[in-house]
């Protein structure tokens, strides 16, 4: 899903896939999340594709500051597919749909 949203006509191209099987959402101490925000303040990536806001983070304080504070301070495009959540494309209030999603996904 994620490969089919970057090769559809967009101004994007696969620089890394970070995947971490084997390690739960509810924190960000993952291999994979690690290497891919050094990759993110190195520069070599400025965007990041998710199937859904589950598969960035599931802990809601802790993704809603990634997603609200660093991302953006980092200049970071942040995609997530299946929740129709696009950075590019939100505006003031979206931050609160995002935190209920989470909150959703903890309590399900």
């Amino acid at each position: 899903m994620v490969e089919q949203f970057i090769n559809a006509p967009k101004d994007m191209q696969i620089v890394s896939t970070y995947c971490n099987n084997g390690f739960t959402g509810t924190n960000f101490e993952r291999p994979e999340f690690e290497r891919m925000m050094k990759d993110i303040k190195l520069r070599k990536i400025h965007c990041i594709v998710v199937k859904a806001l589950s598969r960035f983070g599931i802990e809601y304080i802790e993704t809603g500051c990634y997603l609200e504070k660093i991302v953006p301070f980092l200049g970071v495009h942040f995609v997530a597919i299946t929740d129709y959540y696009d950075t590019l494309y939100t505006i003031n209030g979206d931050e609160i749909i995002v935190s209920l999603k989470n909150i959703m996904y903890i309590a399900f």
